[in-house]
C-alpha cells in the first residue's frame, strides 16, 4: 500500500468468527490501517456475503465435475429456464457452444421428441 498509495477496504473474519472491516490509505507518507468491528446489519451482510462466496465456489466445483460426465447434465432456475449445461448437453443438441444453448434455450428433450416424431 505504501509503495503505490492504493486505498483498500475489505472484510476480514477473526479466528473467533467476528467480522472486521479493514481499510487502509496513506497519510503524509505513512500507511494507515483501520480495523472496525462490524455489528448489526453490516455483520449480517458480511456473513451472508461470505456464505454466498462459498456457495458459488461449491457450485463451480460441481459444474466442473458434471462437465466431465459423458452424458448430458443441466441446471434450470426456479422458472424452468436453462442456466447451465455441460459439454455433452451441447453435443446432444448439436449446438455450437454452451452460450448458444443458453441463448436460444435448446432442450435435449424437445430435440429428441422432434427427432423421434419425424
Amino acid at each position: 500500500m505504501r509503495g503505490h498509495g492504493e486505498v483498500f477496504r475489505l472484510t476480514l473474519t477473526t479466528i473467533d468468527g467476528v467480522y472486521l472491516e479493514a481499510s487502509g490509505h496513506t497519510a503524509g507518507g505513512l500507511a494507515v490501517l483501520r480495523l472496525r468491528d462490524l455489528t448489526g446489519d453490516r455483520q449480517l451482510s458480511a456473513r451472508l456475503s461470505e456464505q454466498n462466496k462459498e456457495l458459488r465456489e461449491q457450485i463451480s466445483s460441481l459444474h466442473s465435475l458434471l462437465d466431465a460426465l459423458p452424458g448430458p447434465a443441466w441446471q434450470r432456475d426456479h422458472h424452468g429456464q436453462l442456466v447451465w449445461v455441460n459439454t455433452a448437453y451441447v453435443d446432444a443438441v448439436e449446438a455450437e457452444s454452451t452460450r448458444t444453448v443458453l441463448m436460444i434455450r435448446l432442450s435435449c428433450w424437445k430435440q429428441k421428441v422432434a427427432t423421434n416424431s419425424t
